[in-house]
């Protein structure tokens, strides 16, 4: 009886880690605007390792290395042409920590080519939001505005900002929509996605 008991235990355990670190897939999708993406990626399941297992663009799968905090995909290296639809598929193991999936930092990246917005949505989380703000071909920062549930941010004009949004009494998973109005192909990149959950 204790031996059939223990083997239970055992095989409990066994298909407990097999589903624990089973992938699951982040899938955005978009349009090629000429620029690669950066990913920020999470350690794995109890610290070890990193959380994303593989990366495919269009069904095929990159050669990019993904075992880094960031790291970049290269859409460049697909023969895109502006305006392509792209689809980005990142599979991730389960229990990642701290973030439970990857992240996007550029979504802009998806953005039509003539796209002049950037929209984010979800539930505050009790962080600020911190941007990199790129500079035109001009040399003017390509962020001209900001808006956070219909109420406009000033101080934005420089490579990166902070987003307060603990100044603007929002409540902890209050709903939240930022708006970023940019220049044409110089969209921002968000350096903390995982402030908006």
């Amino acid at each position: 009886m204790k031996k059939t008991i223990v083997t239970a235990v055992l095989i409990l355990t066994v298909l407990a880690n097999h589903a624990q670190k089973k992938d699951t897939t982040l899938i955005v999708e978009g349009f090629y605007s000429n620029k690669n993406i950066f990913v920020k990626n999470s350690y794995g399941p109890g610290g070890i390792g990193f959380c994303v297992t593989e990366v495919k663009v269009n069904g095929r799968i990159t050669k990019d290395e993904i075992n880094s905090n960031i790291f970049q995909v290269h859409l460049d290296a697909f023969d895109l042409k502006t305006g392509d639809k792209i689809k980005v598929e990142i599979k991730h193991l389960k229990g990642c920590a701290p973030l439970t999936s990857p992240l996007v930092l550029n979504p802009s990246a998806f953005s039509d080519k003539d796209s002049e917005m950037l929209i984010m949505e979800g539930l505050f989380l009790w962080q600020n939001v911190f941007v990199f703000n790129p500079r035109t071909s001009s040399g003017k920062y390509s962020v001209k505005e900001v808006i956070v549930n219909g109420k406009p941010i000033s101080e934005i004009n420089s490579d990166i900002f902070e987003i307060n949004l603990t100044k603007l009494g929002l409540e902890n998973e209050q709903k939240i929509k930022i708006e970023f109005r940019h220049e044409k192909l110089y969209g921002p990149v968000i350096l903390n996605p995982e402030a908006i959950r």
